[in-house]
Order: C-alpha cells, then sequence, then structure tokens
C-alpha cells in the first residue's frame, strides 16, 4: 500500500494536499467571517447549544457547569477545545466576537477534513477521486453549517473522516501501530461526542471475524490493544463522571435516554412527512422541541421527577442542572424507554424506520426540508453508484463503508435529524467521487472510441 504520510508522499502530491488544505481553509473562512453574518437562508446564532458557554465557564475558572453546578450532559472534548482557545486569546467580548478564534480553527478543521478525504479517496480507489471529493468537502452547505457556531458537528466531520482513514489502514494492515492511532482517533469522537462509544468494538469484531484465519495471534494482539488504548483514553473521564456523580454514573455523557424518548416524537407522520415544520425559520425556536419537552415533563412528573424547560418565561423555577439532577433524569427516562419498547416494540420499529430517513432531511421548515433532502438524496445515488463500481472493481470499501452505516443506523435508534448527518458528507463523499471519477473515465473512453471508429473509416475510404 502506498503511504500517504508527508515524509513519503512525492512532490505533486504534498502540493495536492495542501491545495486541498488551503483551498478548504479560504472557502470556510470566507463563509465565517464575510458571508454568514450578511445571508438569510439560516438563522445567525452562534451558541445555540451551550457548548461555548460551557467553554467559556471552564476557561473562567468555573470548572465544567453549565452554570448550576458540575455537569455531565456534555462529553469534554470539545468544551475543552473552546476553552483552551479561550484562555489563550481571552473570554471578553459578546456574541460571536469572542468566539472568533474557535471559528477560526474550525475554518482549519475543514481544510484538514478535505485532505484526510483525499487520502482516503487515493487509497481505496485513485488520485482523481480523492481530488474530487477533496474539493467537494468545503463546497457542500453541510460541511459549513455550524463553522460559524460553537457546536460539534466540524469537529466531528473532521474525526468520522480519521475514523475511516486509520480504520482503513488497521484492516489492510491489523498491526500494532494503526492499532494504537484508531483507537486515539475512536477515543478523540467519543469524548467529543459519545455516539461513537461501541464503534472499536464494533469494528474489531468484524476485523477479527474477517481476518482471524489468516492473521491468527497477530490479530488477537492488535485488537486487543486497540480495544485497551480505547478503553485507557476514556478512563480519566469516566472516573471523574463517577466521583461527581457519586459513582452512580460511569459514561461520557448523560440524557442518552431522554434523547431516545425525543426520538418518538421526531417519528410522529406530521414531521417525518413533511405534513408540520420542524421548527421555525429560527432554529432556537423548534416546534418539535417544544412538544418534546412536554412529553418529557409529563413523563417525568408521574416519577414524581420534575422537568426544567430552559428559556421559558412562564416557568420562573431554579433550573438545577448539575450531576445529581442528570442522574435522577437518566434513572426515570431509562425506566420509561425500557418500559415502551417493551411494551410496544412495534412502535419503535416504526420509530427506526422512520428515523432512517429523518437523519437526512428534516430540519426547520418544511421547503428547507425539501432543499436538504433532495441534495442528501443526490448524494445518496451518486454514492451508491459509487459503492456498486468499487464492487465490480474489486474494490474493499467495508471500512469507510461501516463508519457511515455505524452512525446513521445508531442515530436513527435514538435521535435523527438532519444536522446528525452533516459530519458524514465528508466520508459519503468519497464514494460521490469514485461515482464521478467512473463517469469521466467513460465519457473520455466513449470520445476516444469514436475517434478511433472516425479515424479507421476515413483510412478504409481513403
Amino acid at each position: 500500500m502506498t503511504s500517504v504520510s508527508e515524509e513519503n508522499l512525492p512532490s505533486p502530491s504534498r502540493k495536492t494536499a495542501l491545495f486541498l488544505f488551503l483551498f478548504g481553509f479560504a472557502v470556510a473562512f470566507v463563509f465565517v467571517f464575510v458571508l454568514y453574518g450578511r445571508q438569510n437562508a439560516v438563522a445567525v446564532a452562534y451558541d445555540v447549544n451551550g457548548f461555548g458557554g460551557l467553554g467559556r465557564r471552564l476557561a473562567s475558572g468555573e470548572g465544567f457547569s453549565l452554570g448550576s453546578g458540575l455537569t455531565m450532559r456534555r462529553a469534554p472534548l470539545y468544551p475543552g477545545l473552546v476553552a483552551l482557545l479561550l484562555t489563550i486569546f481571552g473570554v471578553s467580548g459578546e456574541g460571536a466576537e469572542i468566539y472568533r478564534p474557535v471559528f477560526f480553527v474550525q475554518c482549519l478543521m475543514v481544510g484538514a477534513t478535505g485532505v484526510v478525504v483525499w487520502a482516503i479517496g487515493r487509497e481505496l480507489f485513485n488520485e482523481r477521486t480523492g481530488r474530487i471529493a477533496g474539493v467537494l468537502t468545503p463546497l457542500l452547505p453541510q460541511t459549513l453549517r455550524y463553522v460559524s457556531s460553537t457546536e460539534v458537528e466540524t469537529l466531528m466531520g473532521l474525526l468520522i473522516a480519521l475514523m475511516a482513514w486509520t480504520g482503513l489502514r488497521f484492516w489492510r494492515h491489523p498491526g500494532m501501530a494503526q492499532a494504537v492511532l484508531f483507537a486515539l482517533v475512536c477515543a478523540a469522537s467519543t469524548l467529543t461526542k459519545p455516539m461513537g462509544l461501541p464503534y472499536p468494538f464494533v469494528f474489531c469484531i468484524c476485523l477479527f471475524l474477517k481476518f482471524r484465519r489468516t492473521e491468527g495471534s497477530k490479530l488477537f494482539v492488535a485488537t486487543g490493544a486497540c480495544l485497551g488504548v480505547y478503553l485507557l483514553c476514556l478512563f480519566p473521564w469516566s472516573l471523574r463522571n463517577s466521583i461527581v456523580s457519586e459513582g452512580k454514573f460511569r459514561g461520557i455523557s448523560t440524557n442518552a435516554a431522554g434523547e431516545f424518548l425525543r426520538g418518538y416524537v421526531l417519528a410522529q407522520p406530521k414531521f417525518f412527512l413533511l405534513k408540520q415544520d420542524f421548527g421555525g425559520n429560527d432554529s432556537r425556536e423548534l416546534i418539535w422541541d417544544v412538544e418534546a419537552n412536554d412529553y418529557e415533563q409529563k413523563a417525568m412528573e408521574s416519577y414524581s421527577v420534575p422537568f426544567y424547560k430552559p428559556g421559558e418565561e412562564a416557568d420562573r423555577r431554579p433550573m438545577p442542572i448539575n450531576a445529581a439532577y442528570e442522574v435522577a433524569k437518566d434513572r426515570v427516562e431509562g425506566q420509561i424507554a425500557r418500559k415502551r419498547i417493551s411494551e410496544n416494540p412495534a412502535e419503535f420499529i416504526k420509530k427506526f424506520a422512520a428515523q432512517t430517513c429523518t437523519f437526512w432531511f428534516i430540519v426547520e421548515t418544511k421547503k428547507k426540508s425539501v432543499v436538504i433532502g433532495g441534495m442528501a438524496l443526490l448524494m445518496l445515488f451518486l454514492a451508491g453508484v459509487g459503492i456498486y463500481k468499487a464492487k465490480q472493481n474489486g474494490r474493499d470499501t467495508f471500512p469507510a463503508l461501516l463508519v457511515l452505516l455505524y452512525f446513521h443506523l445508531l442515530y436513527a435508534v435514538i435521535l435523527a435529524f438532519a444536522r446528525y448527518s452533516f459530519p458524514l458528507y465528508p466520508t459519503l463523499l468519497i464514494f460521490v467521487g469514485y461515482a464521478i471519477d467512473n463517469a469521466l473515465t467513460n465519457r473520455h473512453n466513449s470520445r476516444n472510441l469514436h475517434a478511433n471508429r472516425s479515424l479507421t473509416e476515413n483510412s478504409l475510404s481513403g
């Protein structure tokens, strides 16, 4: 296999990598610092889900808190990155001003994502496929949507592409170095958003089943090292959460059960069939969110546990969003979720089926959902063509496909609207690029065939 490490790249490849990085960075930079505040396609908002505020409190010495004591509601890596940048550049300012260093770094992430996608494309297929995917990455609206916000999607887009790349290298050469690199990337993904928590186990099981007869004990050692390094990386945060919760929670972040229950609200036909808007033009004012909050409130109050709705003027109760409350909320909602599945498994299957689709198109309004869904349909069609061509040509694309399928299906189980699909697009574009590459090759071959026929006919007539 050709290595794509910087020292082994031939000069043209180094130039390609540099071009794609600078191109992606430049496109993201222009979007963030020139276009975002002047456009009206999406609501201008910089810290909708509180990641920026969490990082700001961390940088100010208030601890990992949403404002009411220590929290376990978020994974630590992205707020930690925000806190580091604000510590270096200062925590004063209003609105977007304070988060400019974060947005700048996220522009760098977009450039890096394009390079990673190019690297995967050239390893799986060929140079042109990698270049097509690398150029398309920063041009896709799904890639740019959250670059100008303190949200995890931009970082997750980079990390999912890295999971595909390091997974591909581990799959092809299951050695110790590849195992450790893959484990570190997966740990970074899980510590950014814990949806990736089981992925290394899923991957290693597939790897072991595929190569157990040919690799033997070497494979056993490599997969063991991978999982050991992965768990070791997660252990400090798990220990922190255990201490904060007095031993009642040892995961990466809370609220998985709450998100699962909210998925039942999203899976109603009025939302997934676009009979009603998911929200308003402002993503901070979601119709679905109000209904999901009401559902959670009624469900939890039957267990004598209050549910606090952030930002509601009518509800003046203090909001103790801290570890003790999060543990109680998780316990109750876990019971409700298990009861709902056991009592009505058919309803869960319907929810899963609906959310496999909503994952790709549901955004604030019906009109926007149609646009996003149309783009997703085109990308998925082209990716399907690329996957089909890869199979025809004997290309083993399983490691890249697995990470896409894993996140898609896991979100469909829990809660799936379109913003959660956005980090998958850079990796998906690898297969889109291969479809375009095949189309260009076929067109070139057709032209050559036509030219040869014309030349032959002319020579015979002469």
